[in-house]
């Protein structure tokens, strides 16, 4: 959907949010609160693995779930491929904390990991 705005005020309403509110508030709820109470469970690497399923599922929602006038549909595997890939970007982040022991560092990555994604969409938009 293009926006009736030049694309660089459009790009930075869009990217600046997300590289400031999601990159702060997922990683205090993952990397902070679930990895270190799932830890407090389990082992890290399988804290790691579950925290990353539930980061996966919440994303679900930008690509693989949707919702119309018949109801909320699933993709399944686009679905599927979307929460595994996002597992594994979860990981990446929690590697981030673990590594610097500090949730900066996976503020920082998920913020640049934001900014790359929706860069991305704006500038190289399919054929």
């Amino acid at each position: 959907m293009r926006v009736a705005m030049p694309l660089a005020a459009a790009f930075a309403a869009v990217v600046l949010p997300a590289m400031i509110v999601s990159p702060i508030g997922e990683e205090i709820l993952f990397r902070g609160l679930l990895q270190q109470s799932f830890t407090l469970r389990w082992n890290i690497p399988v804290a790691t693995v579950v925290n990353g399923l539930a980061f996966g599922l919440v994303h679900l929602h930008v690509h693989g779930l949707w919702h119309d006038a018949a109801g909320f549909h699933l993709r399944l595997v686009s679905g599927t491929l979307m929460v595994l890939l996002m597992a594994g970007l979860s990981a990446v982040f929690t590697l981030c904390r673990l590594r610097s022991g500090s949730l900066y560092a996976a503020m920082i990555a998920h913020s640049a990991c934001n900014l790359a994604m929706i860069g991305a969409i704006f500038f190289y938009p399919p054929a």
